[in-house]
């Protein structure tokens, strides 16, 4: 009796280890092991998955944004349709539920195409203390999920203000699809979770290094910045404002805090003209020229010390702005970076006989560049997704620019390594919106150099969906959205988009018809031929008639192209 009692309470004892050592989501997410746990809930990968899913987030404020890929299908599986339970930590987050289908959920399938249903309304439900949006989606038995397909869902949901992270997930075991079996089958896929971090605006703790005032002496000025941010230079301007000539301001010491894990002053030629101080008349020649600028360090901080001083017979006038120009180099993989003036160390000097400090209204700027519009347009269902500005090797498409640069060079850009792209489907397009040439040609160097205004799109062939592209041509007008070319052509390093995409209408030429006529004849041959030897120009639409062989080049081989068309030896 005593051993079977000691067996049942060494089993009641492991028992108890066991069930203490698994997170239980009932009880909520530990804190302290909160992304283990998250990986736990999730489970480990099924060995043999029928497809991959994905998950990332978006936070902005309080709004969550998930983005669930579904991918990796094969065609021969006989996949036509989903069943994914989204699970979600329910203590901090709450999905936003208005008009949950398929609209809403902003769904896009990019194959079989408008033959699969949009989701159908998924709720929200719990089963055994684990709450869920239950996706589904399917097609018509014939419209098989194949390799070039891409389902992309994307759920809302409100983050609790308690909380800066919050988990979702998917099962191993409840990831499923449906196969053209006759019985439909359920088969188990990839499954994945992702953490849904909140990180405050760069901005934010830039704001936070100004810091508050502690003196009592009134402020006789302020501090105006600004930084713009190209590739890799900072310009950072400092204005001096709101002077009086009755305050008597006879000088200026003003440290620039810069972000040092960001940014390295140039310190070539630091004086008066390198920091481009314009006194605009004020208070004119007697003024000294800058000191040479050093790197000092106030407050603990390193910073460029800035001081310039007058003649004590020419005081600051009313009016009259004091500007110094500061660059700064910017480390590899930054898009933003920040400098600043303090609330207690941003002084001038007045001619009280006793040269007197007194304080001057601190600010800060950030510089940065912008890929995006503040305000995105709504994506349209049969646009093609570009998830990166600047090259990335794990991104599926990209989006570089900057004129006259050559792959290398814009790549390069992105990553730090120039590539040449010989493992995508590159689209060269021209400052008219229009392809200016294609790269299909897989094993070899992308040859391409971006024309002034234009950009290039390289489409990863590692990645599915890119049969989408099929029917793109020299001459196809593509549309943008969401991207904002400047900043890609000022972007140094690379910056994942969200509902960035494109389109493109094929413009339907015959080929081989140079004059448009509906013909394919000795017209049309005499004419390229002219074209070749330049002694014609092409007009109108004819430039992207001319590339008869479709490789982004008007040369001596599509005149052999076109002979044969014409001849019928083709």
């Amino acid at each position: 009796m005593k051993k079977h009692f000691s067996f049942l309470l060494a089993l009641t004892i492991l028992l108890t280890a066991v069930l203490l050592a698994v997170p239980s989501y009932a009880e909520g997410l530990r804190p302290d092991t909160y992304a283990e746990d998250l990986a736990a809930l999730a489970g480990e990968p099924v060995s043999d998955p029928m497809f991959t899913t994905a998950l990332s987030a978006d936070v902005n404020g309080d709004l969550v944004t998930v983005k669930l890929t579904v991918s990796g299908t094969k065609a021969e599986d006989k996949i036509i349709g989903f069943e994914i339970p989204v699970f979600y930590d329910a203590e901090r987050l709450t999905p936003v539920t208005d008009e949950l289908d398929g609209e809403a959920l902003d769904c896009f399938p990019t194959l079989p195409g408008k033959t699969w249903e949009n989701l159908t309304s998924p709720n929200v439900r719990e089963k055994n203390g684990q709450h869920y949006v239950f996706v589904q989606c399917g097609t018509a038995k014939t419209e098989y999920y194949g390799e070039q397909s891409a389902l992309v869902c994307r759920l809302h949901f409100i983050l609790n203000k308690e909380y800066d992270a919050a988990g979702v997930w998917l099962g191993n075991k409840t990831t499923k699809c449906f196969v053209d079996d006759g019985d439909l089958t359920k088969h188990l896929g990839k499954n994945a979770y992702v953490l849904a971090e909140y990180v405050a605006p760069y901005a934010d703790g830039i704001e936070e290094a100004v810091g508050t005032y502690s003196g009592t002496k009134p402020f006789l000025f302020e501090t105006e910045l600004s930084a713009v941010l190209y590739r890799d230079t900072l310009t950072a301007t400092v204005t001096c404002k709101g002077m009086k000539e009755s305050d008597k301001v006879i000088g200026f010491q003003i440290p620039l805090y810069y972000d040092y894990e960001r940014l390295n002053p140039d310190l070539s030629d630091m004086d008066g003209e390198a920091l481009n101080c314009l006194k605009q008349g004020m208070p004119g020649k007697n003024w000294e020229n800058l000191t040479a600028a050093t790197i000092d360090e106030k407050n603990g901080e390193p910073c460029v010390f800035l001081q310039c001083g007058t003649a004590k017979t020419d005081y600051c006038k009313n009016g009259e702005d004091l500007v110094f120009t500061v660059t700064f180099s910017v480390k590899a993989g930054y898009t933003e970076a920040g400098v600043w003036t303090n609330a207690n160390t941003t002084k001038c000097f007045v001619d009280d006989g006793k040269m007197t400090l007194y304080p001057g209204v601190a600010s800060y700027a950030v510089g940065a560049v912008k890929v995006q519009p503040d305000e995105k347009a709504d994506l349209p269902s049969d646009a093609i997704a570009i998830d990166t500005a600047g090259y990335a090797g794990d991104a599926s498409v990209s989006i570089m620019a900057g004129d006259g640069e050559n792959v290398l060079e814009l790549t390069g850009r992105g990553c730090g390594k120039g590539k040449n792209l010989s493992d995508a489907f590159n689209i060269l397009v021209g400052a008219d919106g229009k392809v200016a040439a294609l790269d299909f040609e897989l094993g070899e160097p992308c040859g391409f150099v971006c024309p002034e205004g234009g950009y290039l799109l390289s489409y990863s062939v590692g990645k599915a969906g890119y049969g989408v592209l099929d029917g793109l041509k020299v001459g196809s007008a593509i549309t943008l959205y969401n991207v904002d070319l400047d900043g890609v052509r000022a972007l140094n390093g690379h910056i994942e988009l969200t509902d960035a995409g494109f389109s493109f209408v094929v413009q339907e030429y015959e080929q081989g018809d140079i004059t448009g006529d509906g013909e394919v004849d000795s017209i049309d041959y005499f004419t390229l031929k002219k074209v070749i030897l330049g002694t014609i120009f092409p007009t109108g639409d004819q430039i992207y008639r001319l590339d008869v062989n479709n490789d982004g080049e008007t040369d001596a081989r599509d005149y052999i192209f076109l002979k044969k068309l014409v001849l019928g030896t083709m």
